[in-house]
């Protein structure tokens, strides 16, 4: 790690553990700039900056303050909206869990700094079509191009909802089925009030290490994903049921992983290891961890081919059976993540191809015929991603 990212994690780690900033006199400012915005938070810097009052390049502090600024007015339009939102299913008396980014974010010293892409809620599977009609009616948009078999998309004022009947629906590895370990979420749920609930403290935090895990296996993840952990433990101090979760986690598969997050956390942030989740990963793979969190800015896939990195390994055959694969996807993977294709025969599938293929180029204005030459070419995505995942035991 270069002495500008101990910089920008140290600032970091002042600012969740409430610490007074070293004045680094051998800062670089626009690569700490550079590294806030890759991981979307430019906001917390700011804030610790400021309150430290320390002397920085006067166009970089102009630059995080229209960030703070910006990310202010916006999370409280997410904030307002997203209680018109709930105000909306506790009136028509529809259970509806809340989690990730928006309770999380009351966890920070300044909840405001906590950016999120979206607003995400659980609600149980037979309320799905009551709810759809609900928001319809209610002024949200549907996003259908953007949803999923389980993950409905809602935006109002420029505010984008993800309203789930399941939170996972993949699996990570082959220790259990994660679909079906996540599928009784209000079984793990507290009651907040009225018919708004929260998943317990110890379910949420198995949850959002499995959520990392899932961003590792399928592309990566960031900074502001992995600051979650720290400011979580710090919230809950020895509240935490860590027996329970080990034991979770032992189930799920996920402790090597776990215990390599929680190794960084302790390095980057001095969070404190609890008893059972040490690991005996080398400082060479810990490092390697370290360093593709870093590198690959908030979701992982900065200045890395997503197509390639899902590649078993970087061989030329590995390589041209997933591009067709991106090409021609299966029917179960069309039906899992486009809600038009649910109902569809499979014997159809030809021209779900067809569809697909209108989507990507003239919804998403992607160039498909770039995207694919660009995934035919040799790099080393794969073979990093698919070393460290080995290393996770995530493969």
């Amino acid at each position: 790690m270069d002495i500008q990212t101990q910089n920008f994690i140290s600032i970091l780690s002042a600012y969740i553990n409430r610490n007074k900033c070293l004045n680094n006199e051998n800062a670089d400012w626009e690569k700490i700039y550079e590294l806030a915005s890759l991981h979307s938070i430019s906001p917390i810097i700011y804030i610790r900056l400021n309150q430290n009052k320390l002397n920085i390049d006067k166009t970089v502090y102009k630059n995080l303050e229209c960030d703070f600024f910006a990310t202010i007015k916006y999370s409280t339009l997410q904030e307002i909206t997203a209680l018109q939102m709930l105000h909306i299913l506790n009136e028509n008396k529809i259970k509806h869990i809340i989690f990730k980014g928006f309770v999380l974010r009351d966890y920070y010293p300044d909840k405001e700094a906590r950016t999120m892409g979206d607003i995400d809620i659980v609600i149980e599977p037979q309320s799905r079509e009551k709810v759809h009609k609900l928001l319809l009616n209610s002024g949200y948009e549907f996003d259908e191009a953007g949803s999923k078999k389980e993950v409905f998309n809602y935006k109002k004022n420029s505010v984008l909802f993800e309203i789930h009947t399941k939170i996972i629906q993949e699996s990570i590895t082959s220790k259990t089925d994660f679909e079906e370990y996540f599928a009784d979420n209000f079984k793990f749920a507290s009651y907040v009030n009225n018919y708004t609930y929260e998943f317990n403290k110890e379910h949420h935090f198995v949850y959002l290490i499995t959520h990392m895990a899932k961003h590792l296996k399928f592309s990566g993840f960031g900074i502001r994903m992995l600051l979650d952990i720290p400011v979580f433990i710090n919230h809950f101090k020895n509240e935490l049921d860590w027996e329970h979760i080990k034991k979770e986690l032992e189930t799920l598969g996920l402790c090597e992983f776990t215990g390599c997050v929680l190794k960084i956390c302790n390095e980057w942030f001095d969070t404190n290891i609890p008893n059972g989740f040490d690991v005996e990963l080398n400082v060479v793979d810990i490092e390697a961890m370290e360093n593709y969190i870093i590198s690959g800015g908030v979701f992982g896939y900065h200045n890395r081919n997503i197509d390639v990195m899902r590649s078993k390994n970087n061989s030329i055959i590995s390589i041209i059976t997933n591009m067709i694969k991106l090409i021609f996807p299966s029917y179960e993977h069309i039906a899992m993540r486009y809600v038009w294709a649910g109902n569809l025969l499979k014997y159809l599938l030809p021209l779900i191809w067809i569809r697909v293929w209108f989507y990507r180029i003239f919804v998403l204005k992607e160039n498909s015929f770039k995207r694919v030459i660009q995934g035919l070419k040799s790099s080393n995505d794969a073979t990093e991603h698919n070393s460290l995942l080995k290393i996770l035991k995530l493969d």
